[in-house]
C-alpha cells in the first residue's frame, strides 16, 4: 500500500508540474505581447527623443556652417591683405595690428553667437517639451 501511495503522490506531482508548465506556456504569449508593447513604447520614446536630438544637432550644425562661412571669408580677407602687404610692405605696420584686432573680435563674436544659439535652442526645446 505504501508503494501505491508513493506512486499516486508522484503522479500528482507530475500532474502539477505539467499543469504549471501548461499554464506557463499559455501565459507566455501574454508576456511576449506585454514585452513587445513595452519595447514598442520604449522604441517610440527613444525615437521621439532622437528626433529632438537630431533636430538640435541639425540646427547646431547649420549654425556651425554659417559661422564657418564667416571664417572662410576671414581667411579670404587675410589672403588679400597678405598680397597687399607683399606688394606694399609699408602697409604691414598699419594694417597688420588692425587686422589682428578685428579678427580676434570677430572670432569672439562668432563663439559668443554659437554659445547663445545653443543656449536659446536648448531653452526653447525644454519649454516646448514641458
Amino acid at each position: 500500500m505504501k508503494v501505491k501511495k508513493k506512486e499516486t503522490e508522484l503522479n500528482k506531482d507530475d500532474a502539477m508540474k505539467q499543469n504549471l508548465m501548461q499554464t506557463a506556456k499559455e501565459a507566455q504569449p501574454l508576456d511576449n505581447m506585454m514585452e513587445s508593447a513595452c519595447v514598442v513604447e520604449f522604441d517610440e520614446a527613444c525615437e521621439n527623443h532622437m528626433d529632438g536630438y537630431d533636430k538640435r544637432n541639425q540646427a547646431v550644425v547649420a549654425k556651425k556652417l554659417e559661422i564657418e562661412q564667416v571664417g572662410q571669408d576671414c581667411r579670404t580677407v587675410v589672403s588679400v591683405v597678405k598680397m597687399l602687404v607683399r606688394s606694399a610692405p609699408e602697409l604691414e605696420g598699419m594694417v597688420g595690428p588692425a587686422l589682428r584686432r578685428s579678427l580676434q573680435h570677430l572670432s569672439q563674436r562668432c563663439l559668443q553667437q554659437m554659445q547663445e544659439f545653443v543656449s536659446n535652442f536648448n531653452s526653447n526645446n525644454s519649454q516646448a517639451n514641458v
